[in-house]
């Protein structure tokens, strides 16, 4: 028979009344609470996750689509017969290309005379006759640039090539001059 103390300790007795214990197999509002919290530290975790993945993703397509367009614009100067020396700038069309501007200048770069020999050659012999393999004392040189916005920040890409001395436009007195006339 229970007694009277042991109805007050007992599980079912009116101390037990609003009370659980840990063995009961339920959860207590501490626990809920740290769960809760946990569960919300790891989804803003995931999140962030997930948003920096979209982000780089968007950057790499970008700088892919900057790569086949400042393609485009070399290859645009490369079908021309001739160019010029100048600088240009100006906006792509199409779609998914309104965010991006291109710039490119084309100047003449002089190249140095090549040295000639300076020793004296062997008795019996002369230095040979040294050509050299461009004429004109010169190159074209063309620096491309493609620019574009993400999140309010700019970006940009550039390339370079070099095009034969045939391939710029010169005046008779220019190219009369340009033969390592400099």
């Amino acid at each position: 028979m229970i007694s009277r103390d042991d109805r007050c300790t007992h599980p079912t007795g009116p101390a037990a009344k609003g009370t659980r214990r840990a063995s009961d197999g339920g959860y207590i509002l501490l626990e809920a609470l740290v769960a809760l919290t946990l569960l919300g530290v790891i989804s803003y975790s995931i999140h962030g996750t997930f948003q920096q993945a979209l982000m780089t993703r968007g950057q790499a397509q970008d700088y892919t689509r900057a790569r086949f367009l400042l393609e485009k614009v070399v290859a645009d100067q490369q079908l021309q017969p001739l160019v010029v020396e100048r600088a240009d700038d100006g906006f792509f069309d199409g779609e998914g290309n309104d965010r991006f501007w291109w710039a490119y200048k084309i100047k003449k770069i002089r190249l140095p005379k090549p040295p000639q020999p300076t020793t004296p050659p062997p008795p019996g012999r002369s230095h040979p006759t040294f050509r050299y393999p461009l004429d004109g004392g010169f190159l074209v040189h063309i620096v491309a640039t493609v620019s574009w916005r993400r999140g309010g920040q700019e970006f940009n890409e550039s390339i370079e090539t070099l095009f034969s001395p045939q391939k710029l436009w010169q005046s008779k007195e220019e190219e009369e001059e340009n033969i390592w006339g400099m």
